[in-house]
């Protein structure tokens, strides 16, 4: 299992690492856009992570199919395999100063996501206690952020001028660490096991309670996603973030979001339920969402918004990610999972579109969007009485 939570972590890593270099490489004086606009610079921004969402998309969808066909171990390595073209296409277009490249590997890179479904449905197979499974899987997500942020505050130098390829020392370490993973998962004794008809999938696929589900985590996500694109350039418009300053904030959510899953989540669910801890964390999301955007001038205020909302998505990835496991009967985990983590680069596309349409907005409409979604569910949630 802990070459698996690798996998995550490793993909995990790389967003944590992209979202600190956003600075240098697209609103630098330095990056790919030298004298463009602010506009433009924002335009390509969104492109990227747009770009990375629909990647996200299809390589889930794709590897949870391959996976059930061929076995996870094999499509682990193939995917893994692929992500090294991915970085070999960073590496060429930040010598090059070439932005298409880097938009290229950026699609390949979210392509080759896909291996965290296979991941995810192999240790779903594997264990009884789902939920607790799968906070160990959004912990090695968590810490792939963090560090990632960390590494490059370490690796980089974001204060002095220099040429572009500087920033690809951190990428290199990524591209270790993806080979490094190919070998322990070469040399484990891993496998997922054999899936069943594809009959069998149609039929509990389309129930009504799985499309609820799905419904609920593609909004759940969408407010996510909303927050997690919009705030990069909020912190440098507002409060005037540096490149490592923006590192660093990303770095102190993930330890809340860590602490949540490792402490929080565990210790109200026995004293709550799980219904009504998702159905509170919801609402206190939501009021952080809504608050970041109506604005204030305190700046510790607006850190325990940003806590709140962390603590609220980290305590209900996991439960709807347990939910929509539960609600398959079959065992072609693969597409059941590549479905769940499609939907999530769905919900990446289209916050990504979103931010592009509301650039001139970036401070105040996408978190009142965010906040209204985690409403309705919570309130969707409080009126279902069959809800578990």
């Amino acid at each position: 299992m802990n070459s698996l939570l690798l996998v995550v972590f490793l993909i995990s890593m790389g967003s944590g690492i992209i979202n600190p270099l956003m600075g240098p490489l697209i609103f630098s004086d330095q990056g790919f856009f030298l004298t463009s606009s602010f506009e433009l610079k924002m335009q390509a921004y969104v492109l990227l992570m747009g770009i990375y969402a629909f990647g996200n998309i299809i390589g889930n969808l794709v590897w949870g199919v391959i996976s059930d066909k061929i076995g996870g171990k094999k499509a682990i390595i193939g995917a893994l395999i692929g992500s090294i073209i991915a970085y070999i296409l960073f590496f060429i277009s930040l010598f090059s100063i070439i932005f298409f490249l880097f938009f290229i590997g950026r699609l390949v890179d979210g392509l080759m996501a896909g291996r965290r479904t296979v991941a995810l449905s192999m240790v779903s197979l594997a264990s009884r206690d789902k939920l607790k499974s799968f906070r160990y899987f959004e912990i090695a997500n968590a810490l792939g952020l963090f560090f990632g942020p960390i590494l490059c505050g370490v690796l980089v130098n974001f204060s002095g001028q220099v040429p572009l390829y500087y920033y690809s020392l951190p990428l290199l370490i990524m591209l270790i660490g993806v080979v490094v993973n190919i070998f322990l998962i070469l040399n484990s004794n891993i496998e997922k096991s054999k899936s069943t008809s594809k009959e069998k999938f149609k039929q509990t696929f389309f129930t009504l309670p799985l499309i609820t589900c799905y419904i609920a985590f593609f909004i759940l996500q969408l407010a996510w996603y909303l927050y997690f694109l919009a705030i990069t350039p909020y912190i440098i418009i507002r409060w005037k973030f540096t490149p490592l300053g923006v590192g660093l904030f990303f770095s102190l959510l993930v330890f809340i979001y860590i602490a949540t899953l490792l402490f929080i989540l565990p210790a109200i669910k026995k004293i709550m339920g799980e219904r009504l801890v998702s159905i509170i964390s919801l609402v206190m999301g939501g009021l952080g969402m809504i608050l970041t955007g109506l604005g204030t001038n305190y700046y510790y205020l607006f850190l325990i918004f940003n806590i709140g909302i962390v603590m609220a998505i980290a305590c209900n990835t996991p439960i709807y990610m347990t939910k929509i496991v539960s609600l398959k009967k079959d065992h072609e985990q693969g597409k059941t999972i590549g479905i769940q983590n499609s939907i999530i680069g769905f919900a990446w596309l289209f916050a990504a579109f979103i931010i592009g349409y509301l650039a001139s907005s970036i401070t105040k409409l996408p978190y009142l969007l965010s906040g209204i979604l985690l409403m309705f569910i919570s309130l969707a949630q409080a009126l279902n009485k069959e809800a578990n």
